[in-house]
């Protein structure tokens, strides 16, 4: 051979990889409840370039989507070098299969397992009542990890006819298992991990949730909401310290460019809504919205590794801190750290940019409360609504060869009748409490193995469509200034006649004043608050407003008193 041939081809050589795995190509849908998920077994979820139907469609059927994009992120160092997992609309970096005794896959192992496996309590049901199974049934994959519900005695086995049963969550659950070391990283430019996934999702629908014992109102709220339980075992040969796991999640709420984002740290939670009263008003000739009530749709974390949990939005950095062109890939590991593209820190106020002290949780305030995205400086200024993403995130840990943690991620979704915020406030009072609760307490079905079809829970007559009602309904209150050294004054938008009851306690939840208690009527109310004789601190006020003839509803915030 040449040798100037030679040269070219050694050089050809050095810059391709050989292609350990194909791309994963499986796809199933969550669709036995009130949503339908579109699922993939590569690290995404809902959304694929090559793959249709997709997306996460709530309520199922109608049309409208609340996200349009998911991926699992995991980042460390081993050896002090980084290692990183994760994706954003791809090239995507988990393949399918579990991974070998020494951390390792191929060709083979991956496409063995490019599935994923679904079954439904009505298939059990089925199979126990005609002895029909499913595929995804008989072949459950027991070998790799999928839980079973052991009626045969031998727990290493999986034998139908012999008692065994998919330990199913529910009334559907799916389940697939992946790896990061199928073939090279070409979104984030760095090693892999050595991490093997085993997922299972599921829905809790309306039907089941009342066999559960809910309430119809509960029942409704968990028919709506999807849970995506991630196992991950490390199978490296070092230690992986400063280790972070997370979520990134691109959100729509029906149309993708009115939105908002806020958090709610005590409960682990980021979330979506509308930035105003109706979903995009000049989207809507063609296209189907939300319209004058849209929902507003939460990630929260149930369970995870480290006790630290972080949430910040990290949609300036994709959009603006990013070079036109340029991959966000390799800066991803920061961003699960609420660090920016060029590594400062997140800080409180504005759009996190801004000089301050370094927070954990972006836009924590309920809007429209300080700081949020419809309060951005506490002088009730609203960020410019638009396409919105968000990471959440666990984190440091650290992991040793084989061992295990576990994510719980939840979704929770509510949609008032009273508009744009009282959606954000029924999913944080209500939804989102609810589906941890449900979820902290649910069991595979003590009958799976002999209920029948003739004993499935009967769906429920549909429930009567709210009539829809002014947004203005919501209350929206905000207190200026926060803080304050002196007096300060809670601005309320009443839509119409209602008995207002303002109450402000001290940070121990004692009643400090009764500022206003009366009816006041339809117009922009300026409430003050005298805290003259107060000591320095945080105090909460609790807004009550009551229509005429309507229930009461309510609204809190926080603000500080200094001197």
């Amino acid at each position: 051979m040449r040798p100037l041939l030679l040269l070219a081809l050694l050089a050809l050589a050095s810059t391709a990889h050989a292609q350990t795995c194909e791309p994963a190509r499986a796809t199933s849908a969550l669709e036995q409840a009130g949503v339908r998920a579109q699922l993939f077994n590569n690290g995404a979820l809902f959304w694929r370039d090559d793959a249709s139907p997709r997306g996460y469609e709530v309520p199922r059927g109608a049309g409208i989507h609340s996200v349009f994009h998911a991926s699992l992120w995991i980042a460390g160092r081993v050896n002090g070098q980084d290692r990183f997992a994760g994706s954003r609309y791809g090239p995507y970096e988990y393949w399918p299969g579990p991974l070998d005794a020494d951390g390792q896959t191929d060709a083979d192992r991956c496409a063995a397992y490019d599935r994923i496996w679904r079954v439904t309590l009505e298939d059990i049901a089925r199979y126990n009542t005609t002895g029909e199974a499913t595929a995804d049934l008989a072949e459950w994959p027991a070998e790799a990890g999928a839980p079973v519900v052991d009626g045969s005695g031998d727990p290493d086995d999986y034998d139908l006819a012999a008692g065994d049963r998919p330990a199913i969550l529910g009334d559907e659950t799916a389940w697939w298992i992946m790896n990061d070391r199928g073939d090279t990283h070409d979104w984030s430019e760095l090693a892999a991990i050595g991490i093997e996934v085993r997922v299972t999702a599921f829905t809790i629908s309306e039907s089941y949730a009342t066999r559960l014992g809910f309430s119809r109102a509960d029942a409704r709220s968990l028919h709506h909401a999807t849970v995506y339980r991630y196992t991950l075992t490390y199978r490296g040969d070092e230690p992986l310290d400063n280790a972070y796991l997370g979520w990134f999640a691109d959100t729509e709420i029906g149309y993708f460019n009115d939105d908002f984002v806020g958090s709610e740290p005590e409960q682990g939670m980021a979330y979506t809504y509308n930035a105003d009263v109706e979903d995009g008003a000049a989207w809507r000739t063609n296209n189907p919205t939300y319209g004058t009530q849209p929902p507003a749709l939460g990630v929260r974390f149930l369970s995870g590794p480290a006790e630290k949990r972080l949430g910040c939005f990290m949609w300036n950095t994709f959009l603006s801190s990013n070079p036109s062109g340029t991959n966000p890939g390799p800066d991803a590991y920061g961003y699960l750290q609420c660090l920016w593209r060029h590594g400062s820190p997140v800080t409180f106020g504005n759009n996190g940019f801004i000089s301050g002290p370094e927070t954990d949780y972006m836009f924590p305030g309920r809007p429209p409360e300080y700081w949020s995205e419809l309060n951005i400086d506490g002088l009730g200024t609203p960020n410019t609504p638009g396409d919105r993403w968000l990471i959440q995130s666990h984190g440091p840990f650290a992991l040793a060869p084989e061992q295990t943690v576990e994510i719980t991620v939840a979704l929770p979704w509510a949609r008032s009748e009273r508009g744009h915020l009282g959606s954000v406030r029924e999913l944080i009072a209500h939804a989102s409490p609810l589906l941890a609760a449900a979820v902290s307490d649910l069991e595979p079905d003590p009958d799976l193995s002999t209920i029948t079809l003739g004993q499935l829970p009967v769906p429920l007559p549909a429930a009567p469509v709210p009539p829809e009602t002014p947004a203005t309904d919501a209350v929206s209150a905000s207190v200026q200034p926060n803080p304050t050294t002196g007096d300060t004054v809670l601005r309320l938008d009443l839509a119409r006649h209602a008995h207002v009851r303002l109450t402000v306690f001290d940070a121990l939840g004692r009643e400090v004043s009764v500022p206003v208690d009366g009816t006041l009527g339809p117009a922009i109310h300026r409430l003050a608050i005298s805290t003259e004789g107060w000591p320095p601190g945080v105090y909460v006020y609790r807004l009550g407003v009551t229509p005429e003839q309507q229930s009461p509803i309510y609204a809190t915030g926080r603000f500080t008193v200094s001197r």
